[in-house]
Order: structure tokens, then sequence, then C-alpha cells
């Protein structure tokens, strides 16, 4: 470079980093980022106007009422409401009997009593009445008496006209309801053809008449004013036998006048003041009721507050949400890049985080008890979260979004320890699930602890004003929320799984079963393969534990490595026997097409049987860039007896790669090939195992086999005595059994004895 375009490039303007970091990321990150801060600044704000108290709370100081406010009594307006249910009469309707009927029926009882008129009804008529009274009554069938007789029923009837005939079951309840509204008389409406209602309500023109036992002394006033003779007691019976109801209830009608008049009544018939300084609570325990009011106070203290305070209100809760929100990003970078780089990742997260948050704000903001939803939702992030990444990012994570449920319940620091400790207890014994039962001895790990600091926070916080039941009860719910958690996560986790596109243990442990299909088909098919395999799984899965990687991860890897060799398992010197080898009769460029074939083979084969994608890299790094030697000096050999030049470039006959972009693909590779060779080895004393462990290593080492993956010098030493130790352990000799010889006379004969 000359010193000219040195110095265009010195004059060249340097980014700041935060650019940088910005154009690395992406629109899509900040986008995503943007969203969590937006939706967890509603969340939060919205949270900001509950009162903070739940259902079943126990308060240990009287509340009192912060500014004068308005509540709207929902049961005092319900109690308005039934009180207009109440007043509105029933609705009746006629019935088929007629006042004129009845007229002309007593017109005719002068006839019956004379005997004119024959028949049932007469009889009966004749036998209700005393031999005075028939002899009266058959008096006015003459001439000159019949009009007066007539013009007297008609006054009866008419007078008789002005009631309202109801059935006698009705009237007793008409009178005990509206006896409730202090009527001295029964108040109807009643509806006629046309369907237009009439309100009977007093005693002047219309009056409401029960027929009952008591009717019959009215009717008897009635006949005395009307007759004034001593016929009037007797005709005053028959009269009240004869008479029917004349009106009866429409229960349709009368309920939906009820409604009507109940949806007439004004809200602010259910409306109550409170003046500041009030009592608006008891101490005591909070019900729905008192949660309604104490919410309705908050509303009403934070509207009291004046724009200038509420917008440094909403201006503060978007900084701390703000604040939270850089932090995580940071804790993201840090801990876990492959979220920074992988936005499907990104979203997930956040999407897991924010439902989290709103599922403790819906869930705990009211009847429901906030020790089981307030508190499960950080811990179920914090048991998905160790489980799909690692405990230590899981803790870090759950840590922030507790600090969020807090705000957005408006708790305070005793509530915040409660899933704190929970989460870190979920995170200290979570991360890798092998089994189901691990996860539910978690969550009662977790509730055992979330338990314990909910009492003693309890006791210590209340001072010895809430009742220790109370604290007992939130140590319960406490302790359910973990247990809880656990059966969730066990209901989730293969939705988890696809989610974040993780591989739990169990997943792990069902693909290292030897009944699995693919295990079966490669025993089948390629059984020096599938006994290579098992060996490399053992060797592998030793190696890995003494460094700390992921053991299990490790094993099953090792076990499918070489799963495409079933494709042509007749050209793998481990699955050939007699001697028959099919490299013979090829080329070495077309035997190494083959050999490397087995890569493409065991992805695509790991891809129709639905593998976890970490599986992959396993089946396609294990081998890195290395030299297929033995065809590589085949091809010299061959362009040497040809007279070309000696030696063929190497490139040709290297594997593809990658190389091992992990510790533990990177100790499959070295265990594969020390099994392979162990297997050529005529006298595989320790000292020789020792040594062909190191030579592997070193030249794969001086290859730059390793240069992609995080494995440290250190740790690359003790695979490599790891591996040696477990490999002399496998190729162990066994004291030779002597041949059976025949035993002597005297010995037969005394083990005969």
């Amino acid at each position: 470079m000359s010193p000219n375009d040195r110095l265009i490039l010195d004059r060249q303007p340097v980014r700041p980093r935060w650019r940088e970091e910005l154009s690395r990321a992406g629109l899509a990150s900040l986008a995503i980022v943007l969203g969590f801060w937006i939706t967890v600044t509603a969340i939060v704000i919205v949270g900001r106007y509950c009162s903070g108290y739940h259902v079943g709370q126990y308060v240990a100081q009287p509340i009192h009422v912060r500014s004068d406010f308005t509540y709207f009594n929902p049961v005092k307006f319900a109690a308005a409401q039934q009180r207009a249910r109440d007043v509105e009469p029933s609705v009746y309707r006629s019935t088929t009997f007629s006042w004129s009927q009845l007229e002309e029926q007593m017109k005719r009882w002068p006839d019956l009593a004379a005997g004119r008129l024959a028949g049932e009804s007469a009889d009966t008529f004749r036998g209700s009445l005393d031999a005075g009274a028939q002899q009266l009554l058959a008096g006015y069938q003459s001439t000159d008496k019949r009009p007066l007789y007539n013009q007297r029923v008609e006054t009866f009837v008419a007078s008789l006209r002005k009631w309202v005939l109801i059935p006698a079951e009705q009237t007793e309840e008409e009178t005990s309801r509206q006896s409730r509204q202090w009527r001295s008389a029964v108040a109807l409406r009643i509806l006629d053809a046309e369907g237009h209602a009439t309100l009977v309500a007093g005693p002047d023109d219309i009056r409401v008449v029960p027929l009952t036992p008591a009717t019959q002394t009215e009717i008897a006033h009635v006949a005395a004013d009307s007759f004034r003779d001593d016929l009037a007691p007797q005709l005053a019976l028959a009269a009240g036998q004869a008479l029917l109801p004349t009106h009866r209830l429409d229960p349709a009608a009368t309920l939906e006048a009820r409604d009507r008049a109940a949806s007439v009544v004004l809200l602010r018939e259910g409306e109550v003041g409170y003046k500041a300084g009030m009592v608006i609570k008891a101490p005591g325990e909070i019900d729905d009721r008192d949660l309604s009011l104490l919410q309705s106070e908050q509303r009403a203290y934070l509207s009291s507050l004046g724009s200038g305070v509420l917008v440094r209100d909403l201006l503060g809760q978007a900084g701390v949400a703000a604040v939270i929100t850089v932090v995580l990003c940071s804790y993201v970078r840090r801990y876990q890049p492959r979220i920074h780089r992988n936005h499907a990742r990104g979203a997930a997260l956040a999407t897991l985080l924010v439902g989290m948050l709103l599922v403790a704000l819906l869930a705990a903001s009211g009847t429901r008890p906030l020790y089981i939803f307030g508190v499960a939702p950080p811990i179920l992030a914090a048991m998905i979260i160790a489980i799909a990444y690692e405990p230590r990012f899981g803790l870090g994570v759950s840590v922030l979004l507790s600090l969020l449920t807090t705000l957005a319940l408006n708790q305070g620091l005793p509530f915040l320890l409660v899933p704190l400790s929970g989460c870190a207890c979920a995170c200290a014994f979570g991360g890798t699930v092998r089994t189901r039962g691990r996860l539910i001895e978690i969550g009662f790990l977790t509730g055992l602890a979330m338990a314990a600091m909910t009492m003693f926070t309890g006791v210590w916080a209340s001072g010895g004003a809430i009742p220790f039941s109370y604290i007992c009860n939130n140590a319960a719910y406490a302790g359910i929320a973990g247990l809880g958690s656990g059966f969730v996560v066990l209901g989730v986790l293969p939705f988890i799984e696809r989610a974040f596109r993780i591989t739990t243990g169990m997943t792990l442990l069902e693909l290292s079963d030897s009944s699995h299909p693919l295990q079966r088909k490669l025993a089948a098919e390629a059984p020096g393969t599938y006994s290579h395999c098992l060996q490399v799984a053992t060797l592998a899965e030793t190696a890995a534990e003494a460094i700390g990687a992921d053991a299990l991860l490790t094993r099953v890897g090792a076990l499918y490595h070489d799963i495409g060799k079933t494709h042509r398992s007749h050209y793998f010197c481990e699955n050939q026997s007699h001697g028959d080898n099919a490299h013979m009769r090829l080329s070495p460029e077309v035997s190494f097409m083959i050999i490397v074939e087995h890569i493409k083979d065991g992805v695509e084969l790991a891809k129709q049987n639905n593998f976890p994608t970490n599986l992959y890299p396993f089946i396609q790094q294990h081998h890195g860039t290395t030299l297929v030697e033995f065809f590589y000096h085949e091809a010299c050999k061959l362009a040497r007896q040809r007279g070309g030049r000696a030696e063929v470039s190497q490139s040709l006959f290297r594997y593809p790669g990658p190389k091992p972009r992990s510790r533990e693909i990177a100790i499959v590779m070295l265990a594969d090939a020390c099994e392979s060779a162990s297997r050529a080895m005529e006298d595989p004393t320790p000292e020789a195992i020792d040594k062909l462990v190191h030579d592997l290593t070193l030249k794969r080492l001086l290859d730059e086999q390793f240069a992609e993956c995080d494995m440290t010098l250190h740790e690359l030493n003790v695979v490599e005595k790891t591996l040696a130790k477990t490999l002399q352990s496998l190729n162990h000799g066994r004291i030779a059994y002597p041949d059976a010889q025949p035993q002597a006379p005297a010995a037969q004969a005394t083990m005969g004895m």
C-alpha cells in the first residue's frame, strides 16, 4: 500500500460503534426490540391503574380515600333495579268469564225456584236455597214483581262489575309482594283484547278482589244494598258460587314489563360519593366488592393528579421498561449471540416474555390468588429458557421478567423476592432434562423454595399484623405455583422444542434407544458400522464428561454419525468379510467419491427420520476436511506408475467439511479416528494405544481441524488422555483359558467318590 493510499484511508470517517452494531443487527432486530419495549411499557402502564390489592388479601391497616370520587356500586344499582321490578304491577289478561252471563243467569233464578225450568242445574240451584228463600224468589216471577227483581239484579251486577276477580293463590303472591311497597290495595295492570294495559291501583272505581271465602262477605254486603230483603243473603251465596276469575296472570307480559321498568333506572341510582380522608376499607380480608371499590379509587386518584404528573409518571414507567429492555438485549448479545443473529429465535424469546408478563397481569389482577398466577409466569419462563439455552441465561432473563411482573402488579420487595428465589432454584436445578420426573422434581424444589420465601417475607413484612393463616395460605399458593410450573413445562415441552428449535435430553434419550428404527436398520444392513458407532459413542461420551461438554448430545451424535453407510455398506472395511474388497475394482477417485458420499446420505436419512437439526453437524463435520489418506496414496502410486506427477493435489481427496464447530463434534472426530485405527493394531498395549491417540490428536491439531471450535488446548489434552484410557479398557486382554486335559484314572475315581 502506498503512502497516498494509506493517507486516503486515514482520512475516511470512522463510524461510531453503535452504528456498526445497529447495521449489523438489522431492521428486523430493531423492530423486535422496539415492539418488545412498547408492549412491555403498555402492560406496565395498564397495571399502574390497578389498585395493587387482590381478593383474599388481608389488610392490616384501614385504607383511606386519597381524593374525592364517585363510585358506581353495582350492588346498589342492582337493588334499585330490583325495587323498580317490585314496584311494577303484574300484568293480567281477561278470562272467558262474563258479567253479562252472570246477570242473565240470575234473571232466570225465579223460574228455577218455581220449578218452571227442569234439569240437573235447576235441581242443584234449588238445593242450595232453603224453603223460605225459594218461596220468596219464586214470588218474583209474577208480572208485577219481575221488573223490580230484574232492576235489583242489574244493580247488583253493576256493583260487581267494578271488581277484578283473580285466583286466590295469585292474590296471596301479589299481596305479599306489594305489601313491601306500603300499598293499601293490590295494584296490577289489565290487558285488553288489543294489548293495551290499564293500571288498577285504587279502591275508588275498580277493585282487585281475590276469590277467597272472605270475598263472600263483601258479596253479601253488595246484595243487601241491592235487594234489601231477606232474600239477599241467599242470592249472595248463590252468586258467589257462580263467580269465576275475570283475569289471570300473564307471566311473559309481566316479566317484560318489569324488565322494561328496570331498564329505565338511571345509572346515578348506583353511584356512591366518597370524600377524601374517609375510610374506604377497614382492616380485614378483601372481597370482590372491596377490590372493585379500591380499583375505582386508584383510577380516580391518578386522574386527580393532573396531566403534568401523569405524563411524568408515564415517562418514568417507559424509562424503566427501556432500561430493562436495553439490559436484556445486552445480556442476550453477551451470552446468547445466536439469538442476536437469528431473528426467529429473538422473536420467540420476546413473545415468550411478553406472553408471560401479560398472563401475570390478566390472571393475577382480580379474584385469582396472587401467589399462584402472579408468581408462576416468571418461573415458567425460567424453566423454559434454562432448558432451551442454558441455566445462566435463563436466570438472568427471568430476573428481569420478575422485575417487570412486580411493576405490572404494583407489588413491592416482599413479593419480588418470591419469584426471584423460584427462578434461581429452577435455573440451578434445571438445564439438561433427561427424564420427565426431573421436571417434576425441579418444580417441587422450586415450589418449596418459594413457599419458604413467602412464609419468611410474610412474617417479616407484616410485623405480626396479618394473621398467620393468611401467610400460610400464600406460602401454599407459592408452592403450588412452583410444582404446577413443572407439570406445565412437562406438557408443553414438545412445543418448546419446535419454537426454539432445540433438543432436550428426553428426545436424545429416545434417539439413543437401541430399538430406534434407524439403529435397527444400521445393525441389520451395516453390522460392522453399528459396532463401530457403539464404541465411538462410549469413547466420546466419556471424553465429553471429562471436559464438561454435553455428554448426552455427544453420545447420540456419535451413534448416528455414520448412518449414511447403510446405503453402500459393503464399500466400508468394517462391513467387509472374507477379504472381499469392492474398492479393488475401482479407481481411487471413484472410491473416494463413494466414501465421501456417506455424509450426504447420512444427512438425508436424518431428515427423512425427522431428526433434530443439532444432530446434522455430527454427520457433516465428524470428518472435517481431513484427508482420505488410503485413496490419496493409491492415487499417487497410480500416478507414478503412469509416469505422471508423483504427487496428487490433496484437495481432491479431502472431505468437504466443514470443520468441527463445537467441542462435542471435535470429540466425536477424535473418537472416530482412534477407534478405527485401534482395530488395525496387532498388539494394542497401553503404550501403543497412548501413542496412537496422541499421534492422531496431534495430526488433526496440526491440520487445523479444531480451528473453528471453542476447545482449548487444555481440554484437548484432557480429551486425549480420556480417550486413551477408555480405549485401553475396551481393548484390554483376557487370560487365556487352559485346554481341557484328560484326567488320570485315580483322579476320576476320586471325583467319582
